[in-house]
């Protein structure tokens, strides 16, 4: 319950084992997560009424899953080597697939804090530019992000539902909470936008 009076042991694991990270399916029925419980870190997701853990193929070292609008697929990304090249890269997996994940994108800074939006047509993650967290958006239709927000250090964005205001973490001068609006529709964003940034109250 929301109160925390009453708590529900979802997964049991053995000592040293960790689960972490979860996000929830839009239907309430499925909870991706992180685990070692299969040895290295891995996706899984867990049936919330059977109590069912699936393990999702080769994605050991993913990080932050987030399953999109019609609750078929998730996001998530890794950041390593690849051709001896450092690249950070976003990755769709099919959880009823017996299918290796799909990679969707690839940026040097990779792609933190990833969600779906505009009924799954777009990816909103923030990656680092020049050691700068920054806000990106990426229609996945076209080949280039377009940068959202105002010039300063941006973690944690998060979408209202009606996708008009973005909320995210901020620094300009101390940390704090910040909104924008949106605009109705997020791939459409002009910098003109911005002008309306308002920090909230601490």
């Amino acid at each position: 319950q929301i109160d925390g009076t009453t708590l529900q042991t979802l997964t049991t694991r053995m000592g040293g084992e960790h689960d972490y990270q979860p996000d929830w399916s839009p239907t309430g029925q499925r909870i991706a997560f992180l685990t070692t419980r299969f040895g290295s870190s891995s996706l899984a997701v867990l049936d919330v009424e059977t109590g069912e853990i699936n393990q999702a193929r080769d994605t050991s070292s993913l990080e932050d899953p987030s399953w999109s609008p019609d609750g078929e697929r998730l996001i998530a990304w890794d950041e390593g080597f690849f051709d001896g090249i450092l690249e950070g890269r976003l990755y769709e997996i099919d959880p009823a697939s017996d299918g290796p994940p799909t990679v969707l994108l690839r940026d040097p800074g990779g792609f933190r804090d990833p969600s779906w939006i505009e009924n799954g047509r777009s990816v909103l993650y923030r990656t680092l530019r020049s050691s700068v967290n920054r806000l990106f958006v990426q229609n996945l239709a076209q080949m280039k992000p377009r940068e959202i927000g105002p010039l300063m250090a941006r973690i944690h964005p998060a979408l209202s539902p009606d996708g008009s205001t973005l909320a995210f973490v901020g620094r300009s001068g101390s940390k704090g909470i910040w909104l924008a609006e949106f605009g109705p529709v997020p791939s459409s964003v002009r910098p003109t936008t911005w002008a309306t940034v308002k920090r909230s109250r601490e």
